[in-house]
């Protein structure tokens, strides 16, 4: 998976905000594996939303710092991050593990691509 450079480079998760908490959207296509949906953009992450019919949730975006945070904090039992996901990989495991890599991993790549972005 490659980042683009820019400016200000932006991602889509889905969350929920209900009782002053933000839940983000996590899929689990096995009892033991946690995928989290990245995706590049509001248009994508919209389309994952139509089909997936998940009540209550939308598209919320978030920058890298932000992203490595919640991978860090709340989102630490992520196995595996989904940039762009189909939205049928909702219903098949499969093509989720084709669509993602390890957390760490794509970590690593958001804190190198951070750095080769010149600043603002």
């Amino acid at each position: 998976m490659t980042f683009h450079d820019s400016r200000r480079q932006a991602f889509w998760i889905i969350a929920s905000h209900a009782g002053g908490k933000t839940r983000v959207l996590v899929l689990i296509p096995r009892r033991d594996n946690e995928v989290l949906p990245v995706f590049s953009s509001v248009e994508e992450a919209e389309a994952f939303l139509k089909l997936g019919a998940f009540a209550g949730y939308r598209a919320a975006e978030v920058g890298p710092e932000e992203l490595v945070s919640r991978l860090s904090g709340p989102c630490k039992r992520v196995d595996r991050v989904a940039l762009d996901p189909p939205p049928e990989a909702i219903f098949e495991g499969m093509v989720l593990d084709l669509v993602s890599m390890d957390r760490a991993e794509f970590v690593s790549v958001l804190a190198r691509s951070a750095q080769k972005r010149p600043p603002v």
